[in-house]
């Protein structure tokens, strides 16, 4: 009963910072209880769509009561039209588009339903640098600035760097992310990517891969945020496995169509 109110509490985000976070480290370990949030954000989807399938479910029952084939045939036998064919045919056609409308209506709504900026900030979460350090290691002014929230200041300080190293090209990225210019942190991620192969490392990698689908999904580039999502879905030894799941998939190819 405790992890179903859990689970409540983090997809209605009515936790306290550090609920969210002890609550998401646990589910960087906790296979089952990953599903389990998959199965409830599932259900909750499908919640809130029911009210749409009652009016839907309306529309077809009055479509079908208007719709008798044995009073249309018991007219027809005594109403002899010009045309008789045209009646039939007629029929037919106002019988499919009546289907289609209502395809489309459910369809339509569920494609409205979706939506990018939504999808990000659902998927967004926060960067926090390491903590743990020596004590006879001071926080650099730069970890200090982005530890603050100072993103502005990062961008202006790293860039002031005439030699970057990893770290700085990925605190560049995360801190245009953090403020939602996404193409100059796709460039960023890329100059990582660039910069770790020439070294023959893979620093921030992972971190890499999920906060570039994200600056993807915020381009509204879904295909590309898809394949990098499918990859760390796929993936049961990613840092971020249990912060993809199959809806999140599911919401990117909607989207991406």
């Amino acid at each position: 009963m405790e992890t179903t109110q859990n689970i409540d509490r983090y997809l209605n985000q009515e936790m306290s910072a550090t609920e969210r976070e002890n609550f998401e480290l646990e589910l960087n370990q906790n296979a089952v209880l990953q599903r389990e949030l998959d199965t409830v954000r599932m259900i909750k989807k499908a919640v809130q769509t029911t009210a749409l399938r009652a009016q839907v479910k309306q529309v077809h029952e009055a479509f079908i009561k208007d719709y008798e084939p044995e009073k249309v045939l018991e007219q027809e036998a005594k109403i002899r039209p010009l045309y008789p064919q045209r009646g039939r045919m007629y029929r037919g056609i106002s019988v499919a588009a009546a289907v289609v409308a209502i395809l489309v209506f459910v369809g339509g709504y569920q494609y409205a339903s979706l939506n990018g900026e939504t999808l990000y900030q659902d998927k967004f979460l926060p960067y926090k640098l390491p903590t743990m350090r020596s004590q006879n290691v001071k926080e650099s002014a730069l970890d200090s600035l982005y530890a603050t929230g100072n993103f502005a200041a990062v961008i202006t300080q790293i860039q002031s760097k005439k030699i970057k190293q990893p770290q700085d090209l990925f605190l560049l990225a995360m801190a245009h992310l953090n403020q939602k210019q996404f193409t100059q942190a796709l460039v960023q991620f890329e100059a990582l990517k660039t910069a770790n192969a020439q070294r023959g490392v893979k620093y921030f990698e992972a971190e890499a891969d999920y906060y570039e689908a994200l600056a993807l999904v915020g381009e509204k580039r879904y295909e590309e945020a898809l394949d990098i999502f499918e990859k760390i879905y796929d993936d049961p030894t990613h840092l971020f496995h249990a912060n993809v799941s199959q809806w999140d998939l599911w919401q990117l190819r909607m989207l991406s169509w």
